[in-house]
């Protein structure tokens, strides 16, 4: 699969770092850090960049464990092709930006009512420890799940 986006979580110990984005495509809900893979860069390049530009939290590539692949199907016939990392070393912490307000929240009380529908379909799972690929298909208001296949797999 080739990636268009990255998306990163941090986690430490029973918590994880959600960020609501404030403006631009996705705003309003909570969710990791990440964004489109530019020309030059690997996912992982661009995982520790993202996150450096929204949180102001520096990840080395090392510290990043691939977890998902998710891809992202609209009416209007865009793709978006995720690799998804869990980050549990870092340096600093999460930091309002101009697109990104951080919040820690328990693993166990995670808002999944304020974040993408399909996410409570896959992030328990790579929570858990688990490694899974997925497929979301979004109804025209782009944000309305019509369907949504995860399956848990032993390798990405």
């Amino acid at each position: 699969m080739e990636y268009t986006h990255s998306l990163v979580y941090l986690r430490k110990d029973k918590q994880m770092c959600l960020a609501q984005k404030k403006r631009g495509f996705g705003a309003g809900y909570w969710n990791g850090y990440g964004g489109k893979i530019e020309m030059d860069e690997t996912p992982k390049q661009s995982a520790v960049r993202e996150v450096r530009e929204e949180s102001s939290v520096t990840v080395n590539k090392q510290n990043l464990s691939h977890v998902a692949n998710l891809k992202f199907y609209f009416v209007d016939g865009a793709e978006v092709n995720v690799a998804a990392y869990i980050a549990t070393k870092w340096e600093g912490e999460p930091w309002e930006t101009e697109e990104m307000t951080p919040r820690w929240f328990s693993i166990s009380d995670l808002p999944y009512e304020a974040m993408w529908e399909s996410d409570c379909e896959w992030l328990p799972k790579i929570l858990s420890g688990k490694k899974v690929v997925g497929e979301v298909y979004f109804e025209a208001d782009d944000t309305t799940v019509a369907s949504c296949d995860v399956k848990v797999v032993e390798t990405l």
